[in-house]
Parts: structure tokens; C-alpha cells; sequence
């Protein structure tokens, strides 16, 4: 396909995959992103502030839009697939940089619109920084292979205030740039040092902020041997069945390849393995949440891409990218958009049973989430206020108040007293 026609078949391939997210209202932590990026002093209040500190872009983000739109869901989800599909455009603009085939960096970029492993990143708006902080890591890059060398260390800034995971940048860079001879001794030393001076900085910060992170202070993190299973689970849950079966197809083809295929796909194979390093420390769950696949899809799909073209098989090529696009779309509509339509019925339903009521006090127990959540679902009530919300808490005394509690295993709210 003529690269003119392609952003708008990835336009095209973004909104089939993920316009069913576009009614699904806010969930969960969308309330309090809300709520704090409502006032523009958050953005000073924020730099002494882990881990906010560290994801100030995707206030910005929330802030611009709410200001554009109010607390209308709808236009938010239509920006987050947009950014999505700007990401696939961007990642296709790197790879061609690195002198990949244009059809190979086109392949890539259409298998990473639609994959489905990364879809928490595009259909929940509260992790937003996995898209922002994406756009900035490749934006470096692009950068870094266009000798744009003050720009990238200017994206690798932008990708350090996203979210803590754009340390990796500076991984990146270092292994494209370094994997080909030509910019590896073209780059200028200054570039390096501002590169390994703006990562000390960071780091320095990082840690001036540890008593204060959250995360940290909660034990979300653990610097254990068990990171490796999480990252080989991971690495797997993100390979099946569709890179496996990529292998299958384009390694005996591969190896009769030149020298310098094989070692792009050696590069490839280690960018992904970096980019879910910086998430495998996290200790509730044997594998990293979706929305952090997202940096390493990219590669992975980069992967694919490379491994089908040696498969050198056109019509075995085109049958496979048809399937994933079909199969991936069609899980992303019929899963996912279940998911999330039910993920957010703690907001959506409390909402429902406040319109029902006149304006009072209501008494929410058994809540399962951020209590200030429930209390910023009044402001889709008109005439109701947080003030008037108790969670999870004794009854403050009031009479003639509305009393629900959340039930876990029906996933419903039960009206107690009315």
C-alpha cells in the first residue's frame, strides 16, 4: 500500500478495533484524574509529589480535555485512540528511519493498531500514560535516527514526566543507535553525556521522592528473583499464539537471510524484552496488567513483521495478517468491551441510584475501589455533592439517607434502606 493511503487504513483499523470504548463512560480512577487536573496548580503541587511527580503529562492531558469537552467520556476515548493510532504512524516512521523495508515498518504498524494484548492502555482513560509515554520514547527515537540529537534528549524529558518506565528510553537509544554502525559513529559525544546526565538527574529525583511514593511506601514493588517468571510469563502471554506461530512461519526462511536481517532480528527480540523490564518488579500478579504491554507490543509486532516477510509466502502472508486482524478485533468487541462495561458499574450504577433520589446523603459500603471515587460520581447528579457521599464508613448520623452496599459476587449495588 502507497504510504499516503496508510495513516488513514490505520485510522480506519484504530476506530473498528476500539469505537466500542467510545460509550463506556468513565471507570474507577478516570474520576479521580478528573478531579485533580481540574485546577492548573496541580502541575506545581505535582513535582513534589510521587508518583504523580513523574506522570505529569497525563494530567496535562486529562486538564486539556476537560477543558475542551467538561466530563464528557465520549470525546476522551475518541483522543486515546487517535493517540493510539498517531503511535502505530510514529513507530512506522522509526523503523523506516532504520532502514527497514517500508512494507515490513507498514506491516508492523498495522498489526500494532489492532492487537488486542495492549487494549487496557487505549480503553481505560486512566492509563494514558502508557500511550504518552510511548509517543515520547518513539518520538526519541525517530529523533535519535534523524540526528535530531537536542530533540530526542527533549522527548526523553517528556518521556521521564510520563511515566517511570520511560527510563527505558535511554535503553532504547542505546541499542538502536549502537546496532548500526553509521549512526553509532556519527553521534556526537555531548549527546551522551546529556543523555546520561539527564538519566542521573531523574534518578536523583526519583529517590529524593521514594518516602513519599506511594507505590513504593505500599510495597507494589519487589526487587526479587521472581521478576524473571513474571517476565518470561509475560513475554509468553504477549507471544501466544501469534508470534509463535510467526516463528514458525519464518524461521527456516531466516536463517538462508543476510547477516544483517538476522542481527535486526536479534535487536528486535532484545528492544522487546527492555521494554516489560521496567514493569516485571510489580508483585500483585504473576504476569504484567495489559495496559503495560503496550511498549513491548511494539516490538512485537515489529517481530512479526520481519519473521512474515521471510516467510517470503504472499498469500500464506496475507491470510495470516487478515486472521489477526479479524480475530484480534473480534475478541477486543466481544471480550474486552464486556470487560470494561462491567468494570465500570461501580460508577455508572451509583450514578443510576443518585438520579433516582432527591438530593440528600447517601451511605455507600462494601465499596471495592478508591472511596473517592464514589464521592466524584455526585458530580454527574445534578444537585448532589461529594460532601453528601459516606463510604465505607459508620453512618454519620443523618436520617432519611440512601444506603447501598456493593455486592462482589453479583457485581451490583443492593439498596440496604431508602
Amino acid at each position: 500500500m502507497q504510504s499516503r493511503w496508510f495513516p488513514l487504513l490505520a485510522l480506519l483499523l484504530g476506530f473498528a478495533g476500539y469505537s466500542w470504548a467510545i460509550n463506556n463512560g468513565f471507570i474507577s480512577d478516570d474520576l479521580v484524574f478528573l478531579d485533580q487536573s481540574h485546577r492548573l496548580a496541580f502541575i506545581r503541587e505535582h513535582l513534589h509529589s510521587a508518583p504523580s511527580a513523574f506522570r505529569l503529562t497525563a494530567d496535562v492531558w486529562f486538564a486539556a480535555l476537560q477543558a475542551a469537552f467538561g466530563w464528557h467520556a465520549s470525546w476522551f476515548y475518541v483522543f486515546s485512540i487517535l493517540l493510539h493510532v498517531g503511535n502505530a504512524l510514529l513507530l512506522r516512521s522509526v523503523l523506516i528511519r532504520r532502514h527497514a523495508r517500508p512494507a515490513v515498518a507498514t506491516l508492523a504498524s498495522a498489526l500494532f493498531v489492532v492487537i488486542q494484548n495492549p487494549a487496557e492502555a487505549v480503553a481505560w482513560l486512566s492509563a494514558v500514560n502508557e500511550l504518552l509515554v510511548a509517543l515520547f520514547i518513539l518520538a526519541a527515537l525517530w529523533a535519535a535516527h534523524s540526528s535530531r540529537y537536542v530533540m530526542c534528549l527533549a522527548f526523553y524529558c517528556a518521556a521521564l514526566i510520563s511515566k517511570e518506565s520511560g527510563a527505558v528510553a535511554a535503553l532504547l537509544v542505546l541499542l538502536l543507535l549502537f546496532s548500526e554502525r553509521e549512526k553509532r559513529e556519527r553521534t556526537p559525544w555531548w549527546f551522551w553525556f546529556g543523555l546520561a546526565a539527564t538519566t542521573v538527574a531523574y534518578l536523583v529525583w526519583f529517590v529524593s521522592l521514594m518516602s513519599a511514593n506511594f507505590f513504593i511506601q505500599s510495597n507494589f514493588y519487589s526487587l526479587k528473583p521472581g521478576a524473571v517468571l513474571v517476565l518470561a510469563y509475560s513475554l509468553h502471554r504477549l507471544a501466544f499464539p501469534w508470534i509463535y506461530l510467526a516463528l514458525l512461519l519464518g524461521v527456516p526462511s531466516l536463517r538462508r537471510s543476510g547477516q544483517s536481517e538476522r542481527r535486526e532480528v536479534v535487536v528486535t527480540a532484545i528492544w522487546l524484552v527492555l521494554a516489560l523490564c521496567p514493569y516485571i518488579f510489580l508483585i500483585y500478579d504473576r504476569h504484567v496488567p495489559s495496559r503495560h504491554l503496550y511498549l513491548a507490543a511494539m516490538p512485537g509486532c515489529y517481530l512479526m513483521a520481519q519473521l512474515l516477510w521471510y516467510a517470503g509466502n504472499r498469500r500464506l502472508r496475507g491470510a495470516f495478517v487478515i486472521l489477526f486482524a479479524v480475530v484480534n478485533t473480534g475478541y477486543l468487541w466481544v471480550a474486552k468491551d464486556r470487560q470494561y462495561v462491567a468494570r465500570g458499574r461501580t460508577i455508572h450504577d451509583l450514578v443510576t441510584i443518585l438520579s433516582s433520589h432527591p438530593p440528600g446523603c447517601a451511605i455507600v459500603t462494601n465499596f471495592p475501589e478508591n472511596p473517592w471515587v464514589a464521592k466524584l460520581s455526585a458530580r454527574f447528579v445534578p444537585g448532589w455533592s461529594t460532601h453528601m457521599i459516606t463510604v465505607n464508613e459508620p453512618p454519620p448520623g443523618q436520617v432519611n439517607c440512601v444506603v447501598v452496599k456493593w455486592d462482589p459476587k453479583q457485581k451490583k449495588y443492593e439498596i440496604i434502606d431508602d
